[in-house]
């Protein structure tokens, strides 16, 4: 679980630190902070409902739906330089609902990660389960804001993106494979 966490973790460390200069490259003039307002509410509106799934034990299906709304949205950044050519408003449209779909699905599958890792956890080991969340979040989160800024030296931002889009695909491969599988077989909670 913490690998596909980690995988998940790095293209959000490239978006939380880079996404203003790629709209700035690429020519969007919505104002940033719009992008961050736009992504804390999909933060908040997505845990009015994936709390009560997560409760009803559906931990997988939620991380599952979010991880697919995550890799859209990755998908969808990167294309928006070449978007851009074609319809330059349509795009900052897009660019605003990208923010707010990539907050429904951080908000979404991340508070039901922590509560896989603290099921499949004894008792007396909830805060090392924790501590394995948070390291893999953290560790993913450096990784995508070194990777980012390398990857868009080299090539561009949405080289950067469409990276941080396949490493999603990866990780939802992971942990179809192997994260659910295991969790169900030995979840103790």
């Amino acid at each position: 679980a913490g690998i596909s966490l980690l995988l998940l973790s790095i293209p959000y460390g490239m978006t939380t630190t880079y996404v203003a200069m790629y709209a700035a490259e690429i020519g969007i003039s919505v104002n940033s902070g719009l992008y961050f307002t736009f992504m804390a509410l999909g933060l908040a509106v997505s845990r009015l409902f994936s709390g009560r799934q997560v409760d009803k034990g559906r931990i997988t299906l939620v991380i599952s739906l979010g991880m697919y709304l995550a890799a859209a949205t990755f998908f969808l950044l990167a294309a928006l330089k070449e978007l851009m050519h074609w319809n330059p408003v349509f795009s900052s449209y897009l660019y605003i609902g990208i923010a707010l779909s990539q907050g429904v699905a951080f908000g979404t599958m991340f508070p039901a990660f922590n509560t896989l890792f603290v099921n499949l956890a004894p008792n007396n080991q909830r805060g090392t389960a924790t501590s394995t969340y948070l390291t893999s979040w953290d560790v993913g989160i450096g990784i995508g804001l070194t990777a980012g800024g390398y990857i868009a030296q080299l090539t561009s931002f949405d080289m950067a993106y469409l990276f941080g889009a396949c490493l999603t695909v990866v990780s939802i491969f992971y942990f179809k494979l192997k994260v659910a599988p295991h969790y169900h077989k030995n979840k103790l909670r």
